[in-house]
């Protein structure tokens, strides 16, 4: 399963719609990716890089164009009306950069507005999210479990996780000044 999920276009939900056609009295879709989630906890297939925080970054890209600002608009496009042709924009990007995620709780329309770009983009274009909190804490930051599982269940089957650990390189370099 790990293997067909890192191909292209080939969903939890895909594999799971192949699986109940072979078996049609098999595990309903939830089951199927609960199992599947077990199984990944216990094959570990994240890849730990360990290197001084904040000296490196290393990013596997291979689209037209970086785009990091429109997510940010979607919040004044609300107010203007422009909302959904906000949305189609960011559709079209490439590579969408998620900056600080988690800096401070979504409230209900943020946390639906995430879902549909997350939704929208799912396997058709990359999403870059820096964070400082834990991925396990992002579910107290979307808020909403239903939701919560829905944005993570996409956002990280198919990651590249990398984990910095170690001291802030802004705080090494204020010590330095001193």
């Amino acid at each position: 399963m790990e293997r067909e999920l890192k191909k292209v276009d080939v969903t939890s939900y895909g594999m799971w719609e192949e699986y109940i056609s072979k078996h049609p009295d098999g595990y309903k879709n939830s089951q199927f990716r609960e199992y599947c989630k077990q199984w990944g906890k216990k094959v570990n297939p994240v890849m730990h890089m360990n290197h001084k925080a904040g000296d490196k970054m290393y990013v596997d890209y291979a689209g037209k164009k970086l785009s990091s600002k429109l997510f940010s608009k979607l919040k004044m496009a609300k107010a203007d009306g422009s909302y959904l042709k906000e949305l189609a924009k960011i559709e079209k990007q490439d590579v969408i950069l998620l900056d600080d995620f988690g800096l401070q709780a979504l409230d209900s329309q943020n946390r639906i507005t995430l879902l549909e770009i997350i939704e929208d983009r799912h396997n058709k274009g990359s999403i870059i999210v820096t964070s400082q909190i834990p991925v396990q804490g992002w579910y107290d930051i979307i808020g909403e479990k239903t939701i919560a599982d829905a944005v993570l269940d996409r956002l990280i089957h198919q990651a590249h996780r990398i984990e910095l650990h170690g001291e802030s390189m802004r705080k090494k370099k204020s010590i330095n000044k001193e």
